[in-house]
């Protein structure tokens, strides 16, 4: 579960922190209230491209943070086949720098390469856009997509995972 983003110095941000629920978090705002810029901070520190140009104006390196709880036996597993260390918090702290067009990235304080942040991320976080349920009706790789009669049912797992049932 996500629990923290921390930002600075970051395109229009100098310094921002958002604190998010267990469940669904949902991120809604006015046009150019930066919801895109949370977004799009997150999926950086996730491993996305980054450009020079992220970096604040007048400043030398942008930084990004996000705190996770581990919270179930196939997140901790995951980290632990990473090569991740883990404190008996269970917290999952990755740190994403950006400086001079270069970027590192660590997780607990260890630096790690991209394919293992992003495979650590990819354990710990699902980002879906708007997009997302138009882009279950269309058909991918010679399959179909949901039928406008079909139903796209939405619910909790035993296991607190979100599980979608089309039928």
């Amino acid at each position: 579960m996500l629990i923290s983003e921390k930002v600075k110095n970051l395109a229009l941000i100098r310094e921002a922190e958002t604190e998010f629920g267990a469940g669904l978090n949902i991120i809604t705002g006015e046009t150019g209230a930066g919801k895109s810029l949370v977004i799009g901070s997150v999926e950086l520190a996730l491993g996305g491209k980054a450009s020079p140009q992220a970096v604040r104006r007048g400043e030398d390196e942008a930084t990004v943070e996000l705190v996770f709880e581990a919270s179930s036996d196939n997140e901790i597993e995951e980290m632990n086949a990473l090569g991740i260390d883990m404190e008996e918090d269970n917290l999952v702290i990755m740190t994403r720098k950006i400086k001079e067009g270069r970027s590192t990235a660590r997780i607990n304080g260890n630096a790690v390469n991209a394919s293992v942040l992003k495979k650590a991320a990819g354990a710990l976080i699902d980002i879906q856009g708007r997009l997302f349920l138009r882009r279950l009706h269309e058909p991918v790789g010679g399959g179909k997509g949901i039928h406008h009669n079909q139903k796209l049912r939405i619910f909790r797992s035993r296991d607190g995972y979100l599980k979608l049932h089309i039928g």
